[in-house]
């Protein structure tokens, strides 16, 4: 997705606070020096933070949604090396190939999200797509098709974390 040119509806303005975080204008120079910040953060720091990107509205409403959607969640609790394959110590005892990492997971599938909850919205948006593509140097990402046909292996996921530590995740899910 190429970033479109002026402010437009979003579908998501009750999501994002866009006063601070003007995604949905590319033309401001506001979007500007957030994408600079971004790729600054990246750089300098390998993550790039957005304190209050999201309205303490959205932040309740995708909490509660993820509280309502917990039981159906699909669960994941794993030890593999960083290449998600058992550990190999041929290289070495401090190669990341002989050294397991503990992931425990829970992903509420894509299709188990309401159309129109504060999460989906944003995910389905093609202004945090290309802001995203921005902070990164990309000209385009695109995201798997959200479909209930994507193959498990190539699920589709946006993953929102709240200041409590509690994530969310939307998955693709197969069939």
């Amino acid at each position: 997705m190429t970033a479109g040119t002026g402010r437009q509806a979003s579908g998501y303005d009750d999501v994002v606070d866009l006063s601070r975080y003007p995604i949905n204008d590319p033309a401001d120079p506001a979007y500007r020096a957030l994408v600079q910040a971004g790729q600054d953060q990246l750089r300098d720091q390998g993550v790039a933070q957005l304190t209050g990107f999201l309205t303490l509205a959205a932040v309740g409403q995708m909490l509660t949604l993820a509280s309502q959607l917990a039981a159906q969640a699909w669960a994941s609790d794993q030890a593999h090396t960083v290449y998600f394959e058992p550990a190999d110590d041929s290289a070495g005892p401090d190669h990341p190939r002989a050294l397991l990492q503990h992931l425990a997971k829970k992903a509420i599938a894509y299709d188990q999200i309401p159309a129109d909850a504060a999460i989906r919205r944003l995910y389905e948006s093609d202004d945090l797509t290309a802001f995203i593509a921005a902070v990164l140097g990309k000209r385009v990402l695109y995201t798997a098709a959200p479909t209930r046909w994507t193959h498990w292996r190539s699920r589709s996921s946006a993953t929102m974390m709240s200041s409590a530590g509690i994530s969310t995740t939307a998955s693709s899910r197969s069939p």
